[in-house]
């Protein structure tokens, strides 16, 4: 005759309960990203844009940009491309926005405050472009030197970007050291 002994229950259960726990506890945390380390291995003149889709990065972890960046007391714009033919297009209109801890971005199907893509086929002449729908920029950091903006928020795959289309969760940060900026004006 077997008897139910919990304690016997419980330890054969021990290790199944703790790989389940660390599985959920593990599985539910996203990626850091150390914007100083990422800044220490740039040179001057370059830009990472790091950029995740529901948790998978988007561009290659070596990609780098390089373009032309505008700044002033209401208005900032970034234009770049990386080696492997992916460009991102930020910008947003807003009186001193370096003064704020973050701005509301967003978007349609005719302009976003950040359209990113890349080329999946060459040789088809085939990529893939994405606009931000709806979200938050953070300037993290400001200076001609030196510029962190973090984004969050919604994306879409054009030209999927009504209502009843796919979204994708959207985090991004854009890392830039020492670019070229056609103009730079804003107050210290």
């Amino acid at each position: 005759m077997n008897v139910f002994n919990p304690y016997t229950s419980l330890q054969t259960m021990k290790y199944p309960l703790i790989f389940f726990f660390l599985l959920l506890t593990l599985g539910g945390c996203k990626k850091s990203v150390d914007v100083e380390a990422v800044y220490a291995q740039m040179k001057n003149g370059q830009t990472k844009c790091l950029v995740m889709l529901d948790n998978e990065p988007f561009y290659q972890t070596d990609a780098v940009f390089k373009g032309n960046a505008t700044a002033r007391d209401n208005f900032f714009a970034m234009n770049f491309f990386n080696q492997y033919g992916g460009n991102y297009i930020f910008m947003f209109q807003e009186k001193g926005w370096y003064t704020m801890t973050s701005l509301k971005g967003g978007g349609d199907a005719s302009f976003s405050n950040f359209m990113f893509g890349k080329v999946l086929d060459p040789k088809k002449n085939k990529g893939a472009g994405y606009l931000m729908m709806k979200g938050k920029i953070e300037p993290l950091v400001i200076s001609k030197a030196k510029i962190v903006f973090k984004i969050t928020g919604i994306a879409k795959r054009y030209p999927k970007v009504h209502e009843e289309d796919p979204s994708y969760d959207l985090e991004a940060f854009i890392i830039a050291k020492n670019i070229p900026f056609t103009e730079f004006v804003i107050p210290k």
